[in-house]
């Protein structure tokens, strides 16, 4: 869920730390309200104490699955949606179901974000999401607020390519000399791998 503050829930750095794969994860956004989640459904906001109960007692009359379901809706609170303090950052809110295989979530999706554009994940997004009006961002720091951010992750990548490939760049041909210069040396163990002239 998104934060009290003004922290969106995909900008979570502890989130994305501890989820994200090293940051070769996604987080998919969606609209609650599109998710029509049928009453059967366990669904409610986590709350986090310092006094969790790990160990509920069953009473003696629950000896059949209608008579254990009932308990478990009864204690569901206790069951499902109480954590420990140490994981409030997690914000988190929980679905949970004990007859359906999946959630279908797909016309519930407002968008879907990622932290690295040079990894797996941000291809079969990028390829998923074509032709489509889901939002598809690309999460990455704030180095001044250190704040986690969104931008469209497309052109964002865009504007950090485009510039490698242009060839007013000097950059690239003085990147090319030196590359040049150290795979012509690089057998030779004694050879001076300092490039100090260059042509532009």
């Amino acid at each position: 869920m998104d934060f009290d503050t003004s922290i969106k829930g995909y900008a979570s750095p502890l989130i994305w730390g501890v989820y994200g794969d090293k940051n070769k994860g996604v987080c998919i956004e969606l609209d609650y309200e599109k998710l029509n989640l049928p009453s059967s459904y366990f669904c409610d906001i986590v709350e986090y104490t310092n006094n969790t109960n790990h160990r509920i007692k069953i009473s003696n009359d629950v000896v059949s699955v209608t008579s254990l379901k009932s308990f478990i809706r009864e204690h569901q609170k206790e069951l499902f949606f109480l954590k420990d303090k140490c994981w409030e950052y997690e914000n988190e809110y929980r679905i949970i179901s004990d007859s359906d295989e999946y959630l279908d979530i797909s016309n519930a999706i407002t968008a879907v974000y990622v932290a690295d554009l040079d990894g797996l994940a941000f291809e079969i997004v990028d390829a998923m999401l074509k032709n489509t009006d889901v939002t598809f961002g690309y999460v990455h720091l704030d180095k001044d607020s250190g704040v986690l951010f969104s931008s469209d992750a497309r052109l964002y990548k865009d504007s950090i390519n485009s510039p490698l490939s242009d060839p007013r760049n000097c950059l690239l041909s003085i990147s090319k000399q030196a590359k040049e210069h150290y795979e012509s040396l690089k057998k030779h163990p004694d050879a001076d791998l300092t490039k100090v002239e260059y042509k532009i």
